[in-house]
């Protein structure tokens, strides 16, 4: 009797669950619609969105999403992140970036830890946003190579949104958001003292402060005339002297002025030897010796040089005596007394090469209370550094210079270190010439690399004033460009 009563109820059961569709499975990811683009005007636009559902995961970041040059919005787009674990609706004021009469595309975004959702695509045509505005930046002041961070509001949020001048020097953007901006100072060709400007969505914000572009090297004015190897330089009291070789003239250097004088030698040079001594400059020509007296602007001859000067001649003053000498051959080296205008025999000099190898090319300078002299032939791959010691008459050999020029370099000192580099590397006629600067540290008795110097060229003279270096050279020898070009250097930019 039970069992026929249920029957009819199994058979009845059994018929509909035959006729009933089976429900889908709700969607394992989120599903996002962008409702509504509203409040469009002069200071931006406000985009809404609806979550209809969260899917099966947790969401782990959403948003939204615009750009003026895609209408497919991706996260490589602009993007702004609200968070994570939104309601069921979330919207956003977009107030800055957006560029008048121009055409956005926009949809909301949503992450999960399996999937990635995008929403539908609305478009809207902006009116204007508000105006970028810098606050400051870090560091004040820098060289090549130094990474700038510009802080402030409304910047954009991709490089490309964002115009960045350092003065009239375009900078590109490393990396920026909304309230920071990274740039990298690039190569530059003088330093410069430069208000920051950075322009978004059309409209330019500048810095109250001056960033100090720091950078050793800078162009001057040509010097006047064409110049060959063998020339003789010092500085004096403010001012730098060039001699060239077989010359009646010497030139005169006014950094101030930026300006290069003409004065007439006592003699015809052949191959001069110059350097100063306290107030006094001195030239070698020949057998003759020369004292310059800059206050009374005039040459005095002096007691003549015991021997013919050649072309491997050099010359430094330290400890209170002028030094000359050769440094190949005989190697004899003779010390200059100015009170009693008298020369005598000191130390020769203990290196140098083979007498049938003689040196390509050799530089001397003064160092504290010490001379030094540096020689180099077959291409530089050979080379020796000495040290002189007037107090104790005797040479010692130091670690050797790095340049891989073989003659013409650049040699100066200043702030208690010298620096070396330029020059040609092979021959005169090979025109190759090299940029790198090289500094000695007495103390440390090390090379260090310096930066470079924005071209390379064969220096025909350098000296020291005030502070900064001034060389003078050409970009090649004997080739297409015959220009003299100067420059200072001032290796405190560099630091």
């Amino acid at each position: 009797m039970r069992r026929d009563f249920i029957l009819p109820f199994l058979l009845l059961a059994l018929l509909f669950s035959c006729n009933e569709e089976p429900q889908p499975e709700p969607a394992p990811y989120p599903f996002l619609v962008l409702r509504e683009i509203s409040g469009i005007s002069g200071d931006g636009a406000s985009f809404d969105a609806e979550l209809v559902h969260p899917g099966g995961e947790p969401i782990s970041d959403y948003g939204f999403l615009w750009d003026q040059h895609s209408d497919n919005p991706t996260l490589q787009s602009n993007r702004k992140s609200l968070g994570h674990s939104p309601g069921t609706t979330f919207s956003y004021r977009l107030s800055f970036g957006i560029a008048p009469d121009t055409t956005y595309y926009v949809r909301a975004y949503a992450r999960t830890g399996g999937y990635l959702t995008y929403s539908n695509v609305l478009a809207f045509t902006g009116q204007g946003s508000l105006p970028p505005e810098i606050s400051g930046f870090t560091p004040l002041h820098g060289v090549i190579g130094t990474q700038v961070r510009i802080t402030g509001k409304n910047f954009g949020l991709l490089p490309e949104g964002n115009k960045v001048h350092f003065g009239t020097l375009r900078i590109a953007v490393d990396s920026c958001n909304e309230n920071e901006i990274f740039v990298t100072i690039p190569p530059v060709k003088a330093p410069d003292s430069v208000r920051i400007t950075v322009e978004t969505a059309g409209m330019p914000a500048a810095s109250a402060g001056y960033f100090s572009i720091r950078y050793p090297w800078l162009r001057k004015k040509d010097f006047p005339v064409r110049l060959w190897p063998q020339v003789a330089s010092f500085s004096l009291s403010g001012k730098g002297y060039l001699i060239p070789p077989e010359s009646t003239s010497m030139y005169v250097y006014d950094p101030v002025a930026d300006h290069w004088s003409e004065q007439m030698l006592p003699i015809t040079t052949n191959i001069p030897v110059a350097f100063a001594s306290q107030d006094k400059g001195y030239l070698l020509a020949g057998r003759q010796l020369f004292e310059w007296d800059p206050v009374q602007n005039r040459w005095n001859g002096k007691a003549a040089f015991p021997v013919e000067v050649g072309p491997h001649h050099f010359g430094f003053a330290c400890g209170g005596s002028v030094f000359a000498g050769s440094c190949h051959m005989d190697r004899q080296f003779w010390r200059y007394d100015p009170a009693a205008d008298d020369w005598s025999q000191a130390a020769p000099f203990p290196g140098g090469f083979h007498p049938a190898d003689p040196p390509w090319g050799h530089f001397a300078f003064t160092l504290g209370e010490k001379g030094y002299l540096g020689i180099s032939r077959s291409a530089g791959f050979q080379k020796q550094f000495w040290q002189y010691d007037p107090a104790a008459d005797s040479w010692n050999r130091k670690p050797d210079f790095p340049s891989g020029a073989s003659y013409l370099w650049a040699a100066m000192v200043i702030g208690g270190k010298a620096y070396l580099g330029l020059g040609d590397y092979f021959t005169g006629w090979s025109g190759d010439v090299t940029p790198a600067i090289d500094a000695y540290e007495p103390e440390k008795e090390m090379w260090k690399p310096f930066r470079s110097a924005p071209k390379g060229l064969a220096v025909y003279a350098a000296f020291s004033i005030g502070g900064k270096g001034y060389v003078v050279g050409e970009f090649t020898l004997f080739y297409d460009d015959p220009t003299m070009y100067v420059y200072q250097f001032d290796p405190s930019q560099e630091e």
